[in-house]
């Protein structure tokens, strides 16, 4: 019997998604982008969804709640942008340990609030549970002019980063040393990865590009789903890019 390990997680997501057809003319993207997008009278609505599960995706005793809620709510608010779209509504999932304090989720939602203010968007319901871990799961509501996909890139075309890599992933190394003091460079590092900001401000540029992605598993895997979806052998000039 195959096991989800044995399948992966892109491998995954391709097979369950065979199992759930789209048959509605008005969804204009499906599966497969880093949102889904419908035609509702005229109007292109985003649809994306993220979620943060202990020891997972955090750790509770290193981060502070309002981190962690302000990581969700930019991890979907990325999702919109980066297909040209602006944020407007939420919902959230809670699946909670009964013994959890309560300061921790109402911090948690504090940061939500901060994210909301900052990114422009509003949470509008939810719905709560109870769980062995802590489970925070946002789904995210945008609009669009026009819909960036990933299948549009073309041949002799560059490819744009909107800033520096590796950030997050050495914040990451650095908060899992422990170190009893931290240098001003590292803590900024630190801070790239508890409190990472979504590229509202470039949306007006997003909407040039042929193709657009968020990059949240990597550049190398991030770029091949690009390759992938457009048909296009895509070129890294390592010398070029900016770590």
């Amino acid at each position: 019997m195959e096991r989800i390990n044995q399948i992966g997680e892109f491998g995954l997501i391709e097979r369950l998604n065979q199992i759930l057809p789209i048959h509605d003319k008005d969804v204009l993207v499906g599966y497969g982008d880093d949102c889904a997008c419908v035609n509702i009278n005229g109007k292109l609505i985003l649809f994306t969804v993220d979620i943060q599960v202990e020891n997972s995706h955090f750790l509770k005793d290193k981060i502070k709640p309002e981190d962690l809620g302000w990581k969700l709510a930019t991890s979907n608010v990325s999702d919109v942008v980066a297909c040209g779209g602006l944020p407007r509504w939420a919902l959230l999932s809670l699946a909670l340990p009964k013994d959890l304090e309560y300061s921790f989720i109402e911090k948690v939602y504090i940061g939500i609030k901060e994210a909301q203010d900052y990114y422009g968007f509003y949470t509008i319901g939810g719905n709560c549970s109870s769980s062995n871990q802590i489970m925070i799961d946002m789904t995210m509501v945008g609009e669009a002019d026009k819909f960036i996909l990933r299948s549009a890139a073309k041949p002799n075309q560059k490819i744009y980063l909107s800033g520096n890599l590796g950030c997050s992933k050495a914040g990451l190394e650095l908060i899992l040393m422990d170190k009893k003091e931290y240098e001003d460079f590292e803590i900024a590092l630190i801070n790239k990865h508890y409190r990472p900001k979504a590229r509202i401000d470039l949306v007006e540029k997003i909407k040039q590009a042929s193709a657009c992605i968020d990059i949240s598993d990597g550049l190398t895997s991030d770029l091949s789903h690009i390759s992938k979806k457009s048909n296009v052998k895509i070129i890294i000039e390592k010398e070029k890019l900016k770590i």
